[in-house]
């Protein structure tokens, strides 16, 4: 799977969106896998909320890509 898609211009919560959905992963089964509720992370990819750490390695690791590429 390429992850050469253009994330320039994109806001954080725009790329979590992007990497999720080409990962093959709901919000429901990402929230899961990281341990947050579905209505969170729809607020992390609105920009609503700001990310801690551990909770982008979480994420990073789901999502198997590098904390650059968010």
């Amino acid at each position: 799977m390429s992850d050469n898609i253009s994330l320039q211009n994109k806001t954080f919560g725009q790329n979590l969106a992007i990497f999720r959905k080409k990962r093959g992963f709901t919000q429901c089964e990402l929230a899961e896998i990281i341990g947050i509720s579905q209505s969170t992370l729809t607020d992390y990819e609105r920009d609503k909320l700001r990310l801690h750490d551990d909770l982008i390695v979480k994420l990073t690791d789901a999502l198997r890509i590098s904390a650059n590429m968010l």
